[in-house]
């Protein structure tokens, strides 16, 4: 079964709803789920993060952390998944994930892959679809590869717009993915 960390999406104090949006694509794909919320004042989210529907939460309270910092948020962020054995780890489309999830790919040695909307996995086979060419297309890649987990950067509104008016496009297409090692079948 597939392991996939979830990096709750806390703004004010308070859990936005790409965090549940994004367990519940995980758990749609059978995985196995954790939640890990950063920050200051972060400790009374608990309840919530397993309301989301996450089975592990994972809750790192530091202080330093009231003004976002990319370098110790993203080192708990990793600490977390090695600690959950992630195959994946999932950042929302915010401008933390857009700061740290590099941070944490590079940390975790994982190849990546930007922009995807979609993910499917099927064994060790894991199936992105991703716009390309200026998104004029959206384009499908198999990877069967084991260890290869992807990311995903934005998908420009103006995409989101497009899919949505085609009826393709679904809440959690707007979020970022991040590859985590020690994939297993």
């Amino acid at each position: 079964m597939t392991n996939i960390l979830v990096v709750a999406d806390i703004k004010q104090g308070e859990l936005k709803g790409s965090t549940a949006e994004l367990l519940s694509k995980a758990r749609a794909l059978g995985a196995d789920t954790a939640v890990v919320a950063v920050g200051s004042q972060v400790k009374d989210l608990a309840e919530q993060l397993a309301a989301a529907g996450s089975d592990t939460q994972y809750i790192v309270e530091d202080a330093s952390l009231e003004i976002f910092s990319a370098k110790p948020f993203a080192a708990a962020v990793v600490k977390a998944a090695n600690e959950f054995n992630a195959d994946m780890v999932w950042f929302g489309f915010s401008e933390t994930g857009k700061a740290a999830a590099p941070r944490v790919a590079v940390q975790l040695e994982a190849a990546c892959a930007t922009e995807i909307i979609d993910v499917t996995i099927d064994g060790d086979a894991v199936q992105i679809i991703r716009p390309a060419i200026a998104n004029k297309v959206l384009q499908k890649l198999k990877v069967n590869a084991p260890n290869w987990w992807p990311w995903s950067g934005p998908v420009r509104l103006k995409r989101i717009r497009e899919l949505r008016a085609k009826k393709t496009w679904l809440p959690w297409m707007s979020r970022r993915l991040i590859p985590a090692p020690g994939s297993r079948s």
